[in-house]
C-alpha cells in the first residue's frame, strides 16, 4: 500500500469524523475498527467514500461485520492459541467485507498469522476483492476463488467456517462443510431461508391439518417461524454431531433483519437428547427433510 494513499485516506477520514460527528453517526456503540484509524480498509472495501462520509447503508454494513467479529473475536483468538496459522474459512463471501475485515484486524490488531479462504461463485466480484485484498497489502493473509459452494474444494482441516449472509440453503452448504470437516469454530448469520416456507406451502395446498397448520396457511407466519424452525433444526444438528451451539442476536433488526448468528464450537460429544429432540420437531413440522440434514445423511452413505 502506497504511504501517500494511507496518509491522505486517513487524514480526509480525520476531517470528516470529527469527534462531534462520531457521537452523532455511532450513538455511542462501540466498533472494532475505527472509521479513521481504519480509514484504508473502509475505503478499499467500498464502504467509505473518498471524503470520509458513509451512507447509511455502508454504516449498517459497517455495524455488521464490526460485530459479528467482536462477538466471535474470543473464540477466534482461543483458536490462535492453539493454532500458528488457523484455516478460516468464509463461505459465500460475496463483497468480502467479512473475509477483508477478519484479514485486517488479524494483521494489525491480534498480530497473528492466518489462512483466510473468501469462496463465491461471482467471479467479477472475487477478482475485485483480490484487488482490493492486493491493495491493502492482505494477500498473504487471504485468498479468493470463484466456487460454487456445491463444488467447492475445502481443505481438509478447517479450524473456522464462517457464513455471513449466505442465501437460503447456502448456509446449509457452509454448516454441512464445517461439520464434515470437523471445524473447531463454526458462525454463520443465515439469510432468505425459503426451503421449508416452500415445503409449508405445499402441505397448506394440500390442506394439512395439526397444531402448525395456522403458520402453513398464513404467508406472513409461515415465513418467518419457517426460519425460526430452520435455525432450531440446525442447531440440533449440530449437537448431534459434536458441537456445543446456539443462536444469538448479533445486531439489532433496525440494521439487519437477517440478525440471527449460529455459532458452533466442536467438542466431540454426541448429544442423544439433541437427537431426540431433533426427531420431535422434525416430525412437528411435517417430517420435511432440509439441504443440511440431506447433505449430512448422503456423507455418511459415503463413509
Amino acid at each position: 500500500m502506497q504511504a501517500e494513499w494511507l496518509n491522505e485516506i486517513k487524514k480526509r477520514a480525520a476531517e470528516f469524523w470529527t469527534p462531534e460527528r462520531q457521537a452523532h453517526l455511532l450513538g455511542g456503540r462501540r466498533l472494532l475498527l475505527h472509521p479513521v484509524d481504519d480509514a484504508p480498509l473502509w475505503r478499499a472495501m467500498g464502504l467509505m467514500q473518498a471524503h470520509g462520509e458513509m451512507t447509511p447503508e455502508s454504516m449498517r454494513k459497517f455495524w455488521q461485520i464490526s460485530q459479528m467479529v467482536r462477538l466471535i473475536l474470543p473464540d477466534l483468538q482461543a483458536l490462535n492459541q492453539k493454532y500458528a496459522q488457523p484455516v478460516i474459512i468464509d463461505c459465500g463471501c460475496g463483497r468480502s467485507y467479512l473475509s477483508l475485515l477478519l484479514a485486517w484486524y488479524y494483521r494489525h490488531y491480534l498480530k497473528h498469522d492466518a489462512q483466510i479462504i473468501g469462496l463465491d461463485f461471482n467471479e467479477p466480484v472475487i477478482k475485485q476483492c483480490q484487488r482490493r485484498a492486493a491493495q491493502l497489502e492482505l494477500s498473504e493473509l487471504i485468498t479468493f476463488k470463484c466456487q460454487k459452494l456445491e463444488e467447492a474444494e475445502i481443505p481438509q482441516k478447517i479450524n473456522v467456517l464462517l457464513a455471513l449472509h449466505a442465501c437460503n440453503t447456502a448456509t446449509d452448504w457452509a454448516l454441512f462443510y464445517g461439520i464434515k470437516n470437523k471445524a473447531d469454530f463454526i458462525a454463520a448469520a443465515p439469510c432468505c431461508q425459503a426451503e421449508l416456507a416452500a415445503f409449508w406451502e405445499k402441505k397448506a395446498l394440500e390442506k394439512a391439518s395439526g397444531p402448525l397448520a395456522v403458520f402453513m396457511n398464513t404467508p406472513h407466519l409461515r415465513r418467518q417461524s419457517a426460519a425460526t424452525f430452520t435455525d432450531a433444526l440446525r442447531l440440533l444438528l449440530l449437537r448431534i454431531n459434536g458441537y456445543k451451539s446456539t443462536a444469538i442476536e448479533f445486531v439489532p433488526e433496525e440494521n439487519s433483519p437477517k440478525n440471527t448468528l449460529i455459532k458452533a464450537s466442536f467438542n466431540g460429544e454426541l448429544d442423544l437428547e439433541a437427537e431426540m429432540q431433533f426427531k420431535s420437531l422434525r416430525e412437528l413440522a411435517g417430517s420435511p427433510c432440509l439441504t443440511l440434514e440431506k447433505l449430512l445423511l448422503q456423507a455418511e452413505m459415503n463413509v
